[in-house]
């Protein structure tokens, strides 16, 4: 191509960003330091005709945890927990981690800080602003920006999860999305080795966006920086300004004279209205949809509850005494057959 490095201009650049503002051409060891806090862009690489798609990882990015991007100064443990410092940084010895961006599936090495007192991987990865699907063998993780993208769309255009996987299949590789290697596995058949891909990480979207929901929640409502207060029931709930609230937007008195006149001000027209008593009743109504019976669980022993009663759900263990101690009475209908 003959194009030099746009940074250092002593290279020749092979490299171009697709998501840096301007696409700059770069040479391989400035595209990889000037991605160092962007690892979720797109790069091709040029192959002496033109630019093909490459990556990252296929550059031999890493991800370095716990130091601004740059790399732990004691990368392996030696005797009696001592970090040992190790100028070479080995590649082959990094985990592979398989993370999912809003633009994306992406491979990377990620290098763990290693230092005394260094907090769990699932800490490292969170204080990045990533979410491990799993707290003891981390091998997939999801940004909070796909994750808040994700309930975006659910909530505002019904997308499900499924689609909405496809659709970031979609984005790392429109003309074969099923060919999205997300996780390998090397299986060792004789002296044959066959390189194994599973596309799929709709099972762990879907349990990391109940999590991130639920801690959401939590902080939204003051107990997301208290490990010690529980929330009691109903904790959870989204206050309803329509119900009658005694003290909140009820007259004073209510109880004694529920007959009482109180005056609304709208605008400048003042008018006035007799309460009756029935206004101050709280009404609760059961939705009458009989299509909710297929939202019945096939395994309904699988089922994580977060909340426990927290929420708009009673808690289990209460729903079933109130099972046990309710009269169920059958609704008897009557027809009468005209007479002839």
């Amino acid at each position: 191509m003959g194009a030099q490095c746009t940074a250092c201009s002593s290279h020749s650049g092979v490299l171009r960003c697709l998501d840096c503002f301007g696409t700059p051409v770069r040479c391989q060891a400035c595209c990889l330091s000037t991605h160092r806090t962007l690892p979720f862009h797109r790069i091709q690489v040029w192959n002496d005709n033109c630019f093909s798609s490459s990556s990252l990882f296929e550059q031999g990015f890493a991800i370095s945890l716990g130091h601004d991007g740059d790399p732990c100064p004691g990368r392996r443990e030696g005797p009696d927990d001592e970090p040992m410092v190790d100028t070479q940084l080995d590649l082959s010895s990094l985990d592979i981690l398989v993370i999912v961006h809003s633009n994306g599936v992406f491979h990377h090495r990620i290098q763990w800080c290693t230092c005394i007192g260094h907090p769990p991987r699932h800490i490292q990865l969170f204080r990045q602003g990533l979410f491990s699907a799993s707290l003891t063998h981390v091998k997939t993780a999801f940004t909070f920006d796909v994750l808040d993208n994700f309930y975006i769309d659910a909530m505002e255009c019904k997308t499900a999860g499924l689609s909405f996987f496809q659709k970031l299949r979609r984005f790392t590789n429109n003309a074969a999305p099923a060919a999205v290697p997300v996780c390998h596995w090397l299986h060792v058949t004789g002296f044959r080795s066959l390189m194994l891909s599973i596309q799929d990480r709709y099972r762990e979207l879907l349990r990391v966006s109940r999590l991130w929901r639920n801690l959401q929640a939590l902080k939204r409502f003051g107990f997301g920086h208290d490990e010690i207060q529980e929330p009691r029931p109903g904790a959870l709930a989204i206050f309803c300004p329509a119900c009658p609230q005694p003290g909140i937007n009820l007259p004073e008195e209510w109880e004694v004279n529920p007959d009482q006149r109180v005056f609304f001000w709208l605008g400048s027209f003042r008018c006035s209205q007799a309460f009756c008593r029935w206004l101050f009743r709280r009404s609760l109504v059961a939705d009458g949809n009989f299509t909710a019976d297929h939202m019945k669980m096939r395994c309904p022993d699988a089922d994580v509850t977060l909340t426990h009663g927290s929420g708009y759900m009673v808690e289990n263990k209460r729903y079933i005494e109130h099972l046990s101690q309710t009269v169920e009475r059958q609704q008897v209908f009557l027809t009468f057959k005209p007479s002839l």
